[in-house]
């Protein structure tokens, strides 16, 4: 991607906001003689040198947000290596948003497109570069869920509830990976310092309750029932769904029902808001 920052006019400020801006984003590209022209030298310190200030304060506050939107990658990678990969991302793809909320937003696709064995079939790929990027997407989908819309003060917790009464809160999220991510995340938070994990399936439960967010480990059958509830939107509807993915609906009624099953884990743990007065985003 190559800015229009060549050439252009400064003579307004508008123009000379502009060019600062695109300085800022593009330190590779800044013009020599521009820069001597729009900004001033100091006495111990050349027009560039000057503007150099800028741009490395500007890049270490976006690579601090950076670790700390994805700390655990920031973990898994060190932080030499992660300054690395986060600095080229975001000369490659820097911010388009007025939030500092949105950084980290193509990160994950940045690290897949740009794998070293990417060419490779995906049986002959790094299984290490797998988990980098499995652990990004994760860390990503966690970060969202702080400022996504919520249900707060409105979630379901009446075991009394008929099923066609329940229906999925706002926040809410299920997530697959080939790593098991939540774990490793959750250990780093926790200052446990892991190994990198080996190859190993894994299906979480991402739920916000009093602003919050939970990690539920799910099991594949669980998981399964939640993607189909999430895409019929009502549990009788859900269970019939289940002979599409060729696992025992008696099984997963049995599940559900059970004292302490998953009905009442689920109602407990946030999951659900009243579908009469399911809020609208």
């Amino acid at each position: 991607m190559k800015p229009p920052i060549s050439g252009q006019a400064t003579a307004s400020l508008a123009g000379l906001q502009r060019w600062m801006q695109e300085v800022l984003l593009y330190p590779r590209l800044a013009n020599e003689e521009q820069v001597n022209n729009e900004v001033l030298a100091s006495s111990r310190l050349s027009a560039a040198d000057c503007l150099g200030v800028y741009q490395r304060s500007y890049y270490a506050r976006l690579l601090t947000c950076m670790r700390e939107q994805f700390p655990a990658l920031c973990y898994a990678l060190g932080s030499p290596v992660f300054n690395e990969f986060a600095r080229d991302y975001l000369l490659e793809l820097p911010s388009d948003s007025y939030t500092l909320y949105q950084l980290g937003r193509r990160f994950p696709g940045y690290l897949s497109d740009t794998r070293p064995d990417r060419e490779l079939p995906p049986n002959e790929r790094e299984h290490w570069i797998d988990f980098m990027i499995d652990l990004a997407d994760f860390e990503r989908e966690v970060f969202t869920m702080f400022d996504a819309p919520g249900d707060e003060g409105k979630l379901a917790d009446d075991v009394n509830l008929a099923d066609e009464e329940l229906a999925l809160q706002r926040c809410f999220k299920i997530h697959q990976a080939k790593f098991p991510v939540a774990r490793f995340y959750s250990l780093v938070r926790d200052e446990k310092n892991p190994e990198l994990p080996p190859l190993q399936t894994s299906q979480i439960a991402m739920v916000r309750v009093n602003y919050r967010t939970r990690l539920i480990p799910l099991t594949n059958p669980q998981y399964q029932f939640l993607l189909a509830l999430g895409r019929v939107g009502n549990v009788p509807s859900a269970f019939a769904a289940m002979d599409a993915v060729e696992l025992d609906v008696d099984d997963i009624r049995s599940a559900w029902l059970t004292p302490e099953g998953w009905r009442e884990q689920w109602l407990a743990s946030g999951f659900f808001v009243h579908a009469a007065g399911l809020s609208v985003a």
